[in-house]
């Protein structure tokens, strides 16, 4: 999150960004995905897809960390027809 908040001037010329974050709060080697989600939507990315779950050590059943790719908002256009309130 450190090296994405020191490149925000080149953000808008990146089209992908793929992080790998925590999905839990038991894992502290990683930054949660809420943070980095609220980071990238705020640089005007989009959630494009979720890739390389894993699962915690010693065969407990919870995801340990993800690797979520985020999609600039140039890149998609304008999103109408979504719901964005309830």
């Amino acid at each position: 999150l450190d090296v994405l908040k020191g490149a925000t001037g080149l953000l808008p010329q990146v089209d992908f960004v793929q992080v790998e974050v925590s999905m839990n709060r038991y894992n502290r080697f990683h930054v949660h995905f809420s943070a980095m989600e609220e980071f990238m939507s705020a640089a005007g990315f989009h959630l494009f897809s979720v890739h390389g779950q894993h699962f915690e050590a010693r065969g407990y059943p919870v995801l340990r960390r993800a690797d979520p790719i985020f999609i600039n908002a140039r890149v998609v256009g304008p999103m109408t027809g979504i719901v964005t309130e309830r």
